[in-house]
């Protein structure tokens, strides 16, 4: 339920979230959540699927050469 003041939402009243009790499985704890509608669940399983961080392809010690030399700029 929304409640508006002059035709502005102000605020939105819901049932207050449930505590959840310890040993709760996870299957249970997101099964909640989308009822809550606080989340929305894959409609496909995600089967083999990985992610693979490919980085930014810069040579390794890029970070700390860049680090180093914006540090060297400073002032002690």
């Amino acid at each position: 339920m929304l409640v508006t003041d002059r035709g502005e939402v102000v605020a939105e009243l819901r049932p207050a979230h449930r505590q959840r009790r310890r040993g709760e499985e996870l299957e249970e704890i997101l099964d909640l959540l989308t009822e809550e509608g606080e989340i929305t669940r894959a409609s496909l399983p995600k089967r083999a699927w990985t992610w693979k961080a490919s980085g930014l392809g810069l040579a390794p010690g890029t970070a700390q050469d860049l680090l180093d030399a914006i540090r060297s700029d400073r002032a002690p």
